[in-house]
């Protein structure tokens, strides 16, 4: 057993202090969640984590998470495999809505009284509660030997991610990837081979004349069947390799070329399909449970840029629909991009079983694990039948992985989209990083509505972010 000795400073207590008028903030500021995962619905409730049998004599680390429904078993699950391979440790778990996560982590830590391990969702998150004192660097708690061959194992883009003012913070359990799913019915119709990915749009200007072939209006001008749509700007940064923050200049490159390039093609898509007619055609699923009005899986989408998790829907909800998958496309100059960003383990500072929390985090993420870990991807019942992105190549390479590949066709086309991307996009490495990513997606939505250019929604957002850091920065020190 091992105690933690953090310390709070005393600027570190007036960060804390107010962090909670701000933390529900940053939680609403997260990446959009798959339907299934929406934290922070109904009450937190104490629940041991599986039936395994532990020692009397077994260290308790309490663990939060904001997962409901299928990821809450699968919380469960993991949690259950650990306590298994280690039977001195015993994982409590409990569901904390993501509006309050953060805030009752600094809360806790404040109070001498933290979890020992949260489940956060999104980078943007972890480096806001690095800079005020909130988490253990996996420096500090993990034995140099295991760090190093922990580092080895995890795909370097990813390490990346963790690492924030010269640390490494923590590492996500799995990440975010996104390939384009075509209907092949659609896709035949409209002229291309489905059973032949060459053939379909590998770039932008290609998915912009398959749009156009494939797009369906009705007498009225409504749209009733369509090519491609994306509302999210950070995936399209990376396609056009932008960026939020350059860390080796400390600027912030919000309005660059390359992001303004992004969200003209957004806003000449929109304008295109008019914003009128795309708000119709999206309002049919409203309200709808995931799978239960699934546009593409109703056949009135040609093509869906969407994670792995969807292929887990469709298994569910249309197991006979026709589709293939492909890489995500690319712009005519420039080699794949990835947007990701991550649910990430995270040691709370203060917590009293330093090493027994680290080792708990490792096995999350698949490290010593392996095989448990690969068996949360597969379908219901054996797994929670939402796959994500493993963050280790070593992974991939097991004959456990192998079996979870089979279970999913097209999961393949994201393993390469994920490990073999040629630009990797993460959130900004500021202390404002959810402050970041909430005004620039309201800048692309000013621009796609047609409230204004994307040059000018992109100049005042970076005017506005460079403002709320240099506050930051005035009031944190």
């Amino acid at each position: 057993m091992s105690e933690g000795t953090h310390k709070l400073s005393r600027r570190q207590m007036l960060k804390l202090a107010a962090f909670g008028s701000t933390a529900t903030f940053l939680a609403a500021c997260t990446p959009g969640q798959p339907a299934q995962r929406a934290g922070g619905v109904g009450q937190a409730g104490v629940e041991q984590a599986g039936a395994a049998q532990v020692s009397e004599e077994a260290v308790e680390i309490i663990y939060w998470a904001s997962w409901t429904g299928l990821f809450e078993e699968m919380v469960k699950r993991i949690a259950n495999a650990f306590m298994e391979k280690n039977p001195d440790v015993k994982v409590t778990h409990l569901v904390i809505p993501a509006a309050e996560m953060d805030a009752k982590i600094m809360t806790g830590v404040a109070a001498g009284d933290p979890p020992d391990v949260c489940m956060i969702w999104g980078a943007q998150r972890v480096y806001t509660l690095a800079e005020l004192g909130g988490l253990y660097a996996l420096e500090d708690a993990l034995d140099p030997n295991v760090l190093a061959d922990f580092k080895d194992w995890v795909h370097p883009p990813i390490w990346d991610l963790g690492t924030y003012q010269g640390k490494t913070w923590a590492i996500p359990q799995w990440n975010q990837a996104y390939c384009n799913l075509w209907n092949k019915e659609l896709v035949a119709e409209a002229g291309y081979n489905p059973d032949d990915p060459d053939s379909l749009p590998k770039t932008t200007l290609e998915m912009v004349e398959f749009t156009e072939k494939i797009t369906k209006r009705r007498d009225d001008g409504s749209l009733e069947i369509i090519g491609f749509w994306d509302d999210w700007i950070n995936r399209q940064m990376s396609i056009w390799h932008g960026q939020f923050y350059d860390p080796d200049t400390e600027t912030f490159l919000i309005n660059s070329e390359e992001n303004v390039a992004a969200l003209q093609w957004m806003t000449d898509m929109a304008e295109w399909y008019g914003m009128e007619q795309i708000a119709g055609f999206f309002q049919q699923q409203a309200g709808a449970a995931q799978g239960t009005m699934d546009l593409f899986i109703a056949g009135k989408r040609g093509v869906f840029l969407q994670g792995p998790w969807h292929l887990g829907v469709m298994g569910e909800t249309a197991p006979d629909l026709e589709y293939t998958v492909t890489t995500i496309h690319t712009h005519e100059d420039k080699g794949r991009g990835l947007w990701t960003y991550g649910d990430i383990p995270s040691i709370i500072a203060g917590g009293e079983h330093l090493s027994e929390s680290a080792r708990y985090v490792t096995f999350l993420c698949g490290f010593g694990g392996e095989e448990e870990y690969s068996s949360l991807y597969m379908p219901a019942p054996e797994g929670g039948g939402r796959p994500h992105c493993p963050i280790s190549h070593k992974l991939i390479e097991t004959d456990a992985w192998k079996r979870v590949l089979d279970a999913y066709p097209g999961y393949d086309k994201y393993m390469e989209t994920f490990f073999e991307a040629d630009y990797t996009l993460v959130p900004a490495k500021v202390p404002i990083s959810a402050f970041v990513n909430s005004r620039i997606g309201s800048a692309a939505e000013q621009a796609r509505t047609g409230m204004t250019t994307p040059q000018a929604a992109l100049d005042a957002a970076q005017d506005e972010i460079v403002a709320e850091y240099e506050r930051w920065r005035r009031e944190n020190g």
